[in-house]
């Protein structure tokens, strides 16, 4: 008699956490693809929101790739890896524009 094994995780828990992963990267891609601050409020802003999203990756990474079977958790943590890359780059284009903007603060007459 063959023994029928119960699965660690219910399929439903492993979907629901792909389906996380995926709703975060979708929504790091989203400022990424329409971020156009060009004022150093608008910059703080998309600077907070920058450090929402690494934190929250951060928090969600060892529950994910814990709840998450074997086969799954690989493909959970390269997904939140790839997250993290898309929040990288948004991250050196916020400088990138910063500094041009302190650079026009510094080129403007009257100036300190």
């Amino acid at each position: 008699m063959k023994l029928h094994r119960q699965p660690l995780f219910p399929r439903a828990l492993v979907i629901a956490a792909a389906a996380l992963a995926a709703a975060l990267f979708a929504l790091s891609l989203v400022p990424l693809l329409t971020s156009c601050a060009s004022t150093p409020a608008q910059l703080e802003r998309w600077d907070k929101t920058y450090h929402t999203a690494t934190n929250s990756i951060a928090r969600i990474e060892p529950i994910i790739t814990t709840v998450a079977p074997p086969p799954w958790n690989a493909l959970a943590e390269a997904a939140l890896g790839l997250i993290s890359a898309g929040l990288a780059t948004w991250n050196v284009q916020q400088h990138k524009r910063l500094a041009a903007l302190e650079g026009q603060a510094d080129a403007a007459p009257g100036a300190p």
